[in-house]
């Protein structure tokens, strides 16, 4: 079964303005996330990838 996005571009500035936010948090916030990015294996980051663009894993 296909499924059209036909607002790709509405989705797109949502996903801008939604993901915006995280420049306010605190730099220890944003620090320890990127330390818990930087020693994730490439499976578990595919995954996380995966799950952010919404596609199926399995």
């Amino acid at each position: 079964m296909n499924v059209y996005d036909f607002q790709v571009k509405a989705n797109q500035q949502a996903g801008i303005e939604l993901l915006s936010s995280f420049s306010a948090l605190p730099t220890s916030v944003l620090d320890a996330n990127r330390q818990i990015n930087l020693n994730a294996s490439q499976g578990t980051r595919r995954q996380a990838l995966a799950a952010a663009e919404g596609i199926s894993y399995l």
